[in-house]
């Protein structure tokens, strides 16, 4: 995650700064990452710009991928946190929100 954070120069490609490994999505053609728990792959629903340089962004979810391994009962689909190690990412450089799994229509 803080590999992914750095304030690199507009372009470079972070996955790869990181050496995370890209697969394709079911549904959207942005990649996800091969070796998170979960992805979401996700279409733009909404955008709303409540004023100054806020957006809030609403997205559909289209698809979702979870590692059989991060369920604490896989039958009952229920999700055991502590096995996904979670870690979070709420915006990049200059305060935008990062939506890397979401295409727009």
């Amino acid at each position: 995650m803080n590999v992914t954070a750095t304030n690199a120069p507009r372009g470079t490609d972070e996955t790869q700064l990181a050496g995370l490994e890209l697969v394709q999505c079911e549904l959207v053609k942005v990649p996800r990452i091969a070796g998170s728990p979960v992805a979401l792959e996700c279409r733009v629903f909404e955008f709303i710009e409540p004023g100054g340089a806020s957006t809030i962004l609403l997205a559909r979810i289209v698809y979702a991928h979870v590692r059989t391994s991060a369920f604490a009962n896989v039958a009952r689909l229920h999700i055991d946190p502590a096995q996904m190690r979670l870690i979070g990412r709420m915006h990049g450089a200059g305060g935008l929100l990062h939506h890397a799994g979401c295409v727009y229509d």
